[in-house]
This record gives structure tokens, C-alpha cells and sequence, in this order.
């Protein structure tokens, strides 16, 4: 069956005899991370990481923090952060996930309550000190004990897996990869746009 006429045929037909195509490496197209709080848990960080603690700014709050790494991981923001061959993450995002269970069990699963107090007070005192704002989130829809997720968690398991990022919108192909997972990435919006990920 012939799919393409004209000037772009010659290309498709080339594209069509490669031996490997995208769906034998990447199963899963998604989005970024959707918080539905983006002020509160976006962060600028302030400085470099030391002793498993990063110094950062919020704006909901306008207040400066010292917060452990281990949850706060470094975000980029679309077109501004993923460009071609390289991501250059300019923002922190706390991910109250745990993500060892996620990857495993392959759904969404929150660092319970009574291990983040134990072992990252700092950053659960922050989300804490927002639990209003947060359990408020889509007309209440976040007031239970999972108030401080995300609403839309749905990606979250594919997150710490290795990935193809770029841009929702760029001027050419701008594709990176993370190996090791340790790139987060926004669904949308937020200055910079949003990204999505092959994974």
C-alpha cells in the first residue's frame, strides 16, 4: 500500500526499509508531571546540592528552604530546558513518590505519612505547611490521606525508567536521552512549555 505521493515519498520509503524502527525501542508515549499546584511544588533552586540537602525558593510560599534531594528532583520545563542532545533541568520538583515500589508494582505509589516524617522532615514539613491549598486541589477532590500526590499520577511509574525527552513544541527535532531516569519533566504550561517522553 502506498502511503505517500509527491515530494516526501522517496524519504517515507527510506524511513520505511530501516531496520530498526521506534516501536522496538520505546513502547510508551506520555506526558509530563500534571500537580495541579505547580507554585508549590516547583521549586528554583538556589544552590548546589551538599550533604543530601539543595537549598531552594517557593513561590507559594516566598519563603527559602533547605530540603532533602532524595525528594526534590530536578525538573525541566519543556523547550526552555530540553533541547537537542541535552536536558539542562533549571527547576526542582518534590516527588512525594516512593520510587522503587512504583517502578515495581508499575502504579503510583505514595512515601507513606509516618517513613517521609522519619526520614525527609524537612520537605513534608514544607508540604505540610500547604496542606490547605493542597487538599483543596480540583474542588477538594484531594481531601484524603493522599492530599499531597499529584491529582493526575496516571505517568508517575514511568518516570525514573530510561527515556527519549523532547519538547511538546519545537522549531526542529530536539531529542535527548535519559538513561538512568533521573529526569522529571512538565506535562504543560508553567513558562517553557510542557514535554512528553518515549519510554
Amino acid at each position: 500500500m502506498e502511503l505517500c505521493r509527491g515530494e516526501g515519498a522517496g524519504l517515507f520509503e527510506k524511513l520505511q526499509k530501516m531496520p530498526v524502527k521506534l516501536g522496538d525501542i520505546a513502547s510508551k508515549l506520555f506526558q509530563g508531571l500534571v500537580t495541579s499546584a505547580d507554585d508549590i511544588y516547583f521549586l528554583e533552586p538556589l544552590g548546589k546540592e551538599r550533604s543530601g540537602l539543595v537549598s531552594v525558593h517557593s513561590r507559594a510560599t516566598e519563603k527559602d528552604y533547605e530540603v532533602e534531594t532524595a525528594v526534590v528532583k530536578p525538573l525541566c520545563k519543556g523547550s526552555l530546558d530540553a533541547r537537542r542532545y541535552a536536558v539542562q533541568p533549571s527547576k526542582r520538583v518534590v516527588f512525594p513518590y516512593d520510587v522503587t515500589r512504583t517502578r515495581d508494582l508499575r502504579r503510583a505509589t505514595l512515601i507513606s505519612p509516618s517513613y517521609f516524617k522519619s526520614h525527609y522532615p524537612r520537605i513534608w514539613a514544607y508540604l505540610e505547611e500547604n496542606k490547605g491549598a493542597l487538599a483543596g486541589r480540583e474542588n477538594g477532590k484531594m481531601r484524603h490521606d493522599g492530599w499531597y500526590g499529584y491529582v493526575y499520577p496516571k505517568s508517575i511509574p514511568l518516570f525514573s525508567l530510561s527515556k527519549i525527552l523532547t519538547p511538546s513544541i519545537a522549531a526542529r527535532a530536539s531529542f535527548s536521552f535519559d538513561s538512568d531516569g533521573e529526569i522529571y519533566f512538565v506535562g504543560s504550561g508553567g513558562g517553557g512549555g510542557g514535554a512528553m517522553a518515549l519510554s
